[in-house]
Parts: C-alpha cells; structure tokens; sequence
C-alpha cells in the first residue's frame, strides 16, 4: 500500500468468488440514465382542510398514502387517463389548504399532461375531482 503521509489508500473492489466485481446496493438516489427514467415526478399539491382530513382519515384506516389514494381514484376514474371527463369543482376553493407532496410515475404524469392541454384541468384538480368522483364526496 501507499504509505506516503496524507495520501489516502485506495479503496479496495469488493468481488465476488469469481473475481467479478459485485453490484452494490441501489438506494434509488443514484442519478443514472437507467434509474432517472424510472424516478417518479414529484409534484405539490395545495388540499382544502376537508378534503385532507377525511383523506388522512382513510390513511389511518387503510394505511393507504395520500398521495396513492389520490393515484388509484385518479387511475380508476380517467381509466389510466383515457376517458377523462372535466367535473365541476365539488370543493370550496376559499377553504384554507394543506400542501402535500404527490409522486406520479411519469407514464401517468404525461397522461395528466395531455388532459391538461386538452381540457385545462391541472394537476391538483384532477386529482382532487378524481378522488371527489371515486368516494361521491360532497364538501
């Protein structure tokens, strides 16, 4: 080894029997072409008050994320973004919101996308109207 002072010894290669290298263990924070495609989008979506609790409610009960029960109604309803119909707004949009974090996978993000060009609904709004539409939620 390298006993020059303040010089580091080279890390050694962990390989297998073989003296193939091994893979090392993927945390998903690694920024490769591979796992960048794979990486869901993380978007920010503002909830009205009422709308957020009776999602954490059903968290607690079902121990379903909000954001996957926003997904799953979203995905059931605009049958994975074929058939989106625009509802009008079934919540109060003066209400005081709660801001939470929604990972959408990027093929369900390009379908949100085209509807959004298509019928101006963001985001935010087809998920809450999805979400409105699966559980007959009335604010």
């Amino acid at each position: 080894m390298n006993d020059t002072p303040g010089l580091a010894r080279p890390k050694k290669k962990q390989t297998d029997a073989q003296g193939k290298p091994t893979l090392t263990k993927d945390t998903g924070l690694n920024t490769t072409k591979a796992t960048k495609k794979e990486k869901p989008h993380r978007t920010t979506v503002n909830l009205p008050y009422s709308i957020y609790k009776e999602l954490r409610r059903n968290w607690a009960e079902t121990s379903t994320p909000i954001y996957r029960q926003l997904l799953e109604a979203w995905e059931l309803i605009t049958d994975h973004g074929a058939d989106y119909q625009p509802a009008d707004a079934t919540y109060n949009t003066d209400e005081l919101t709660r801001t939470t974090t929604v990972y959408i996978p990027k093929d369900t993000l390009k379908a949100m996308q085209k509807i959004r060009s298509k019928h101006g609904a963001s985001i935010a709004d087809q998920l809450i109207s999805s979400w409105a539409q699966q559980t007959g939620w009335r604010g």
